[in-house]
């Protein structure tokens, strides 16, 4: 005897859903050549794919079974060729104020979006085969799948979308890391620190890269707040377990004011990502009349905690300016 039935979500909150889904296609190096000098006759199968991907979410539950329809509110997919691997890559995101989950929205538009680019370019490349098609991301409901480190870093932005104004603030920004001061390795983290700032309206900005080490730790931030005055220092790097990591020693022994819930804040919130952020030892205070924030040295982790902390940073200098 067969049995089935819908799941009952009359009882659950609504909650802010998202989702991202990659996905790829071998097309080979003579269909990528065409894609490129415009030589399928059909049209751009980037942009199609881009088209189909977008219909296709929001039928979804049209083509799945019991699965319950929802009003999207934002829904894009990129589409593009991989040059390396003479492939299509696709990333399908779904946006929802919902009481369940959008992942199948976004795994039937990459779906989609590639058996579009293999209809397209079939003629030339028969053989071509869908690769991987998964789950990367996903929140806003009881249990989060994924990080935002699982995608690209050009692409978390596409969750991190609030603005703010930080004009007539100045900031002076510390990426400590012993590999990137020593030129082993770019300084991800801190052009992460600097694009977020300038992005939000903020161009009274110092950077510097510094290695794991307290004594010039110690010495730079005294220096740089007693000859500048800076509104904010945040320093990017050394707030983990190990023994290089020394950044929480150092400032919170440093600040005459400790602000706890500056932490603790970036620990829930971080855990919402990675429960590595349990093990975390942000920290912020106050130094004469500068704020002083610790963040992880993560790049997805800098972005995720900036953005989760705009609003108190704003509030906590124009608080601290007033005593």
């Amino acid at each position: 005897m067969s049995y089935y039935k819908i799941i009952d979500i009359s009882a659950k909150k609504i909650s802010y859903r998202r989702a991202c889904v990659f996905g790829s296609i071998y097309v080979g190096e003579d269909v990528c050549f065409r894609i490129k000098n415009g030589l399928i006759e059909k049209g751009n199968p980037l942009i199609l794919a881009e088209i189909a991907g977008i219909n296709s979410i929001k039928h979804t539950s049209n083509f799945i079974m019991l699965c319950h329809p929802i009003n999207i509110e934002n829904a894009f997919l990129n589409v593009f060729i991989d040059d390396d691997s003479y492939s299509i890559f696709v990333y399908s995101f779904v946006f929802a104020h919902a009481k369940t989950g959008v992942e199948m929205e976004a795994m039937v538009g990459a779906v989609t979006a590639l058996l579009t680019v293999y209809d397209l370019t079939k003629k030339f490349s028969p053989l071509s085969y869908i690769n991987d098609v998964k789950l990367l991301f996903k929140d806003g409901g009881e249990n989060p799948i994924g990080s935002l480190d699982n995608l690209p870093l050009q692409f978390q932005k596409y969750f991190l979308n609030k603005k703010f104004v930080f004009s007539n603030i100045s900031v002076f920004l510390i990426t400590i890391s012993d590999r990137a001061s020593f030129g082993r390795y770019d300084d991800v983290s801190g052009k992460v620190l600097s694009d977020f700032f300038v992005a939000n309206s903020c161009f009274n900005i110092t950077s510097i890269i510094l290695p794991d080490d307290k004594f010039i730790l110690l010495n730079v931030i005294k220096n740089y707040i007693d000859n500048y005055l800076p509104d904010i220092v945040i320093t990017s790097g050394g707030t983990g377990i190990s023994s290089r990591d020394i950044t929480f020693d150092v400032i919170s022994n440093f600040c005459q004011k400790i602000v706890p819930g500056i932490g603790e804040f970036l620990r829930v919130n971080g855990s919402f990502y990675s429960s590595n952020s349990w093990l975390s030892r942000s920290v912020g205070g106050i130094y004469n009349k500068t704020l002083i924030v610790s963040l992880p040295g993560k790049p997805s982790a800098v972005l995720e905690s900036l953005h989760s902390l705009g609003d108190l940073l704003l509030h906590a200098v124009s608080t601290i300016k007033e005593l």
